[in-house]
């Protein structure tokens, strides 16, 4: 029998273990001692017996991982864009006041997209859109970098990061751009942080505070 993940469903490994998102049903999860052994030989292409197919068939029953036809491998998180430097780390000019207006109308309607479309659609919206964009120079993006910024002492939503992060992926699409969303995760404690990228840019956040994470999602 051969095995993928189900849809919706992407991994990472922090500090030896698994963690799952599932996107449909917006959690994270860790597996049992068992399952997480079976899906390790998984992943690393050992052999399994016919016990670890079965550990591995109440993985499908739960919908993480499905049957496929050919031999695949399920595959973690792949980002391989490395932040160089923070555009917050650059020499700041005040943002132009156009910009600032479209950072804040953006901001102020994250939460309601989320709440209309949910995690998942909204995903697959800011996917299909990007898939238009282009590479934005440094000034378009240093432009809306700082905009956010001036406006980050600003309410949102409980998930703050997450919102802001889709605020500031859409005003980039808007521009043209082809931003990459990051949802990434660490261990103990466990938490979560979300971040964009253009390119080899942090657009609105900082380094010290992205590296402790590893990505699990980029959209």
């Amino acid at each position: 029998m051969h095995y993928s993940l189900a849809s919706g469903i992407s991994f990472c490994r922090v500090a030896g273990r698994f963690i799952f998102l599932d996107v449909p049903r917006d959690r994270y999860f860790c597996l049992s001692a068992e399952s997480e052994r079976c899906f390790a030989q998984l992943v690393d292409g050992e052999s399994l017996s016919q016990r670890e197919h079965a550990v591995l068939a109440q993985l499908v029953a739960g919908r993480i991982l499905k049957d496929a036809a050919e031999e695949a491998v399920p595959l973690a998180c792949q980002f391989t864009s490395p932040v160089r430097q923070s555009l917050l780390d650059t020499e700041q000019r005040p943002p132009a006041l156009p910009h600032v207006l479209a950072a804040a109308f953006s901001l102020a309607s994250a939460p309601a997209r989320l709440r209309l479309l949910g995690f998942d659609r909204l995903l697959q919206e800011t996917a299909r859109r990007k898939g238009r964009g282009r590479d934005l120079g440094t000034e378009q993006l240093s432009a809306v970098a700082f905009a956010f910024d001036r406006l980050r002492l600003v309410a949102t939503a409980h998930d703050r990061c997450l919102v802001r992060s889709i605020a500031a992926a859409r005003r980039l699409i808007a521009l043209g751009g082809r931003p990459d969303l990051v949802i990434g995760v660490k261990l103990q404690p466990f938490k979560a942080h979300c971040w964009v990228q253009h390119g080899p840019w942090l657009v609105n956040d900082r380094t010290e505070v992205v590296r402790d994470f590893t990505p699990i999602l980029v959209v």
